[in-house]
Order: C-alpha cells, then sequence, then structure tokens
C-alpha cells in the first residue's frame, strides 16, 4: 500500500492536528507549557530544566505529567 504525502485529506487532518496541538498547549499553566516545550522540543534533561527554574526534579516530572495527561485528553480524538 502506498501512502501519498500530499494526499488533500491527509494534509487537512495534519493540519487540523496541528491546530489542536497548538491550542492545547495554549491552554496550559505557563510554566508547565515551558517545562514541556524545553524537555520535548529542544530535549533539555530534566535536572537542566529544575535547576533553570529553582525548583526539583520531582516538580518538573510533575509539569510534564500534568502536561502529557492535558495533550493526551485534548488530542485523544486524534488519529
Amino acid at each position: 500500500m502506498h501512502v501519498d504525502p500530499l494526499d488533500p485529506h491527509r494534509v487537512a487532518t495534519g493540519r487540523e492536528g496541528l491546530v489542536t496541538l497548538v491550542r492545547a498547549l495554549d491552554e496550559l499553566p505557563e510554566r508547565t507549557r515551558k517545562i514541556f516545550l524545553l524537555y520535548r522540543y529542544e530535549q533539555i534533561d530534566r535536572a537542566t530544566i529544575a535547576d533553570s527554574f529553582g525548583i526539583s526534579v520531582s516538580a518538573v516530572e510533575k509539569h510534564l505529567a500534568k502536561a502529557m495527561t492535558a495533550l493526551t485528553e485534548k488530542l485523544g480524538g486524534l488519529g
């Protein structure tokens, strides 16, 4: 089976998913959003993030879990 990456339906679905993701990220508390993006997008380790925010690694992990739970709930219907 060949999947056409430029299939209009596939492109539209991808754009909708991206818009939903951005909205879900915007709904996160600012600190949680920043920590999530530093960890997932910038690939900065938990200890470095903790140091930069003046919090424990455990607190960083709680922010990441909160973000993942919220994003999973918002994005769960996609795919």
